[in-house]
């Protein structure tokens, strides 16, 4: 009995170890993520302080990515880090950063704005065939999202740069009859500013029920041999018709 009982103690006390360890890690874990949070924001606070003033850097961005590996907070530094290597028009490190978000990011949220951001800095590089294709996957992989509406955009802008105006035209009607989000009104606006400078390329419209021609039954008397059945139909009715 006396043997059983150390057991007993023994086990709750591992027990009770673990579950300080673990608590003790969640609270780490949870710190950590605080003080990136708090990192970036005071990264952001300098982009943002005032209109026109100085913008935060791309390299303030990638040292709390880099202090704060793992993250939440880490992984959306890098997107932001990519972003303003963008707007400095460093587009091959823009690419290369939006690269490594997507790789941390996984299948979050935030991953499609990643793959979008590859995809422009590709054609921002002057990569339009590449630039197509990573626009496409990014419209078929993220669906209805906002950041596929986008994707369809570039591609339409894209058909528009290479002469091919039927094709953008498609693209931004579609992007005007399905989409309703705050993008929907700039594919309005480019669809119509493309119909305006090239009316030529408008697509047909496709025929509607009204316009559908009629498929006769094989099966079924066409007009004329209707008519020719019911003067049959007179005779055998008449008097002077043998019975």
């Amino acid at each position: 009995l006396e043997v059983n009982k150390k057991r007993l103690l023994i086990g709750a006390g591992v027990v009770a170890v673990l579950a300080a360890v673990l608590a003790l890690y969640r609270y780490q874990v949870a710190e950590q993520e605080r003080q990136a949070n708090a990192a970036l924001f005071r990264v952001q606070a300098v982009g943002g302080a005032a209109p026109g003033g100085p913008k935060a850097k791309a390299g303030d961005y990638l040292k709390v990515a880099t202090d704060y590996r793992g993250t939440s907070a880490g992984a959306r530094a890098l997107l932001l880090a990519a972003e303003a290597l963008f707007e400095e028009a460093r587009y091959a490190e823009a690419k290369a950063e939006y690269e490594k978000a997507g790789r941390v990011l996984g299948e979050t949220a935030l991953a499609g704005t990643a793959a979008y951001g590859i995809a422009a800095s590709l054609e921002a590089m002057g990569n339009t065939n590449e630039a197509l294709t990573a626009y496409q996957d990014v419209a078929t992989r993220y669906g209805n999202s906002g950041v596929a509406t986008q994707a369809k955009l570039a591609m339409a802008g894209l058909a528009e740069a290479r002469g091919d105006y039927t094709q953008a035209i498609r693209t931004y009607s579609e992007l005007t009859n399905q989409v309703r989000s705050v993008w929907r009104s700039e594919a309005i606006a480019r669809r119509e500013s493309l119909v305006t400078r090239h009316p030529e390329a408008v697509p047909p419209a496709p025929p509607g029920p009204d316009r559908a021609v009629a498929r006769e039954d094989p099966a079924r008397p066409g007009p004329l041999c209707e008519r020719a059945g019911d003067a049959e139909a007179q005779l055998l009715r008449s008097p002077a018709h043998p019975r």
